[in-house]
């Protein structure tokens, strides 16, 4: 039997790009059981409008203050799909899209996550061609199964992440999200990482389908890149420190991979431009901009783990809320 799927879209405010996904949505080979926006942002009615004059047979949810993963939460609450698929208001899918998540479910009943190419919209302005040079969302066009042995490989990054695709275009079983509690809402970006790894960890597959491709518009102007590298490298380091802190199994793997990013990944390769770079190095203050969301999550994840122990010196936040300031200031 084909499983059912809803597809949900979380937006912050953008109605022109959420108009054009939930256009590609409506076109689909293999049609939703269900699509659900929810609005980050709903003091901006643009949202609301768009949904009310074009887009009745969609449903609207406010999802005020929650979040990208307390947003994501809601959305499971308010969908009733077996399959649950999760897009980003930049994301445009293929026509194909929902049927090859669809098939990959029902062909594997320990299925509980597929991923798949997300793809640049457009490479028109130099932030988004520095995007896609520093790597972007897509993974390829191999078709990869991923287990728990594949969370401690060898090689130098031992939780392997960037393998598993991207949270702009994934899908999940939904009694899979159920058994695993949904999503951190602890981590602010980059919560797919914490989720992959409680998947496998779990015993459940992961499935990066090719053929389930999305287009997705990425940062157009600087400022607009560097803010979403501050906070992809915030929600990467945020992710594996909370691996770190809370599953001694992978904690040593996890914190290699800490110390990796920051010396191999950032400085090595992207700034002095190293073999993984190809010789091309990444515009310092693009470096910077992540390197300092790296750090804030690791002074915050600090700053948490002291409050938890109640071995908190009343000096401490004082101490840090300088550093902290400051680091935030890249947002």
């Amino acid at each position: 039997m084909v499983p059912s799927i809803s597809v949900i879209v979380c937006t912050n405010g953008r109605p022109s790009e959420l108009s054009t996904c939930l256009k590609a949505l409506l076109k689909q080979q293999y049609a939703p059981l269900e699509i659900v926006v929810i609005d980050i942002l709903p003091e901006d009615a643009g949202t609301q409008v768009l949904m009310r004059n074009r887009f009745p047979m969609c449903r609207y949810v406010s999802g005020s203050e929650l979040g990208s993963a307390g947003a994501r939460n809601l959305g499971i609450l308010e969908t009733s799909g077996e399959i649950i698929a999760f897009l980003d208001e930049g994301s445009r899918p293929l026509t194909g899209w929902s049927r090859a998540i669809v098939k990959s479910f029902a062909e594997n009943q320990d299925l509980g996550c597929c991923t798949g190419p997300v793809l640049p919209e457009e490479l028109k302005t130099r932030a988004q061609k520095l995007f896609e040079a520093r790597g972007g969302f897509s993974r390829g066009f191999g078709r990869v199964v991923l287990g728990k042995s594949n969370l401690i490989p060898s090689g130098g990054y031992p939780l392997n992440h960037w393998k598993f695709g991207a949270s702009s275009n994934v899908a999940f079983r939904r009694s899979t999200l159920i058994r695993i509690g949904g999503f951190d809402t602890s981590i602010s970006v980059k919560e797919d990482l914490d989720i992959f790894f409680r998947i496998l960890k779990a015993n459940y597959w992961l499935v990066y389908e090719p053929k389930s491709i999305v287009f997705h518009q990425y940062p157009r102007t600087y400022k607009e890149l560097r803010r979403t590298l501050h906070l992809l490298g915030h929600g990467y380091i945020g992710a594996l420190l909370k691996i770190a802190d809370s599953d001694p199994l992978y904690r040593r793997n996890a914190l290699s991979e800490v110390l990796s990013w920051f010396l191999i990944v950032q400085l090595k390769d992207r700034l002095w431009g190293g073999s993984a770079g190809k010789g091309r190095r990444f515009p310092a203050g693009l470096v910077l901009a992540e390197i300092t969301g790296g750090a804030r999550a690791m002074i915050e994840h600090m700053l948490h783990r002291s409050r938890r122990r109640k071995e908190e010196l009343l000096v401490l936040p004082g101490f840090f809320s300088p550093f902290i300031r400051l680091l935030r200031r890249w947002t």
